[in-house]
């Protein structure tokens, strides 16, 4: 009797502790629960002053950076969970530092954690962002023709600013669903939120279009899903531009529609009557200037307050000046304009003999007619 009883005692407790090593070998095997909140479908609806105030902290300025640290452009992204901003992929392409601006304050983007080659999208290693900002709702769901929609973004690197639109169109462009809307995307507001009524996610900001007509176009939040879900592990930076798949991202389109060529150094000389080119020890220490240069317009609207960047490289490719500017001026669809210094800009570079230099355009304003 006492035999029986020992074995089915024996019996229980290997039950038990079967049950008991599965149960801790499933939930270690599970996926961590992650940070992200996608929104109901029976989400209240906002006002667009709800909107404004929560898009607004949750969307950040993106600047990127070669290896020297020289600006190459500026971009827009969002807080979708705590340390990660979403942003374009085309954004952080070719960048070797980047950091991001929030209410004012600046914050290093450690690297990568995913990349959507097909669909433009990145999510970005922001470790010390405050924890205690509230981040972007999902909506997975496609908006319906017609809709009305909120573009976030920081055009010009300006932080902050909300439009209104519609949705146009659903499309298929390269394999790829895109949604076609009338809230104006600039170049700097790319990777921003586009919100629908409830202010959920339904879109990010990838550019526009600019042959026949105003084109914008937003990423559909479905396939920010998809990268969520994916793995993620922090990469370093070094984005190659081969690196997207799509050769004719609408955001490239509308930055290589404005081209600064014709580039014009004067060489020193003591018969110039103009006096460009001279050595002036108090106000002006270049002895080779740019005095001109001019800045062609290939899109079919006109643009205005162009941003430029120039940096100069000496006989071995290494930087050794830089400098800025920006053209207030309005360059009219299809036309190009000629600019001399110090009448339309104020650039101070000493370009000597053997030495490169490169002019990044890094914004500027598509004016609507």
């Amino acid at each position: 009797m006492r035999a029986n009883v020992s074995r089915l005692l024996q019996q229980i407790l290997f039950v038990l502790l079967t049950s008991l090593f599965t149960s801790c070998n499933n939930h270690s095997s599970e996926k961590k629960p992650r940070d992200v909140k996608f929104a109901s479908p029976v989400s209240t609806q906002l006002t667009p002053e709800e909107i404004a105030k929560d898009a607004l902290s949750y969307t950040v300025a993106i600047t990127v950076q070669d290896k020297d640290h020289q600006t190459l452009g500026l971009g827009s992204g969002f807080i979708v969970e705590n340390g990660v901003i979403v942003t374009n992929l085309h954004v952080i392409e070719g960048a070797k530092y980047a950091f991001v601006n929030l209410r004012k304050e600046k914050y290093n983007v450690d690297g990568y954690l995913a990349i959507d080659n097909k669909n433009d999208l990145a999510l970005l290693a922001v470790p010390l962002l405050p924890q205690r900002i509230k981040p972007v709702e999902i909506d997975t769901t496609m908006p319906n023709v017609g809709s009305k929609i909120f573009s976030v973004g920081n055009p010009h690197g300006l932080d902050g600013t909300f439009a209104e639109g519609n949705v146009s169109a659903v499309r298929d462009y390269n394999g790829r669903e895109l949604i076609q809307i009338t809230a104006p995307i600039s170049p700097g507001s790319s990777g921003g939120p586009i919100l629908n009524f409830r202010g959920a996610l339904t879109g990010i900001a990838v550019g526009g279009i600019f042959e026949g007509q105003n084109l914008n176009f937003s990423i559909p939040s479905k396939y920010l899903k998809q990268l969520l879900e994916g793995e993620q592990r922090t990469t370093s930076l070094n984005i190659p531009k081969a690196q997207i798949q799509s050769q004719k991202n609408v955001e490239a389109l509308i930055k290589n529609g404005v081209v600064v060529r014709n580039l014009v150094w004067h060489k020193y000389s003591d018969s110039d009557p103009m006096g460009f080119g001279k050595y002036d020890p108090i106000f002006d220490k270049t002895t080779n200037p740019l005095v001109e240069f001019s800045i062609l317009n290939q899109l079919n609207k006109s643009v205005s307050n162009i941003q430029l960047f120039f940096v100069l490289y000496d006989k071995k490719g290494v930087p050794v000046d830089y400098d800025y500017t920006t053209i207030d001026a309005t360059i009219l669809p299809g036309l190009g304009s000629t600019f001399t210094e110090p009448y339309t800009y104020d650039i101070h570079l000493d370009k000597k003999a053997g030495y490169k230099c490169e002019v990044r355009v890094l914004d500027f304003s598509i004016l609507k007619e």
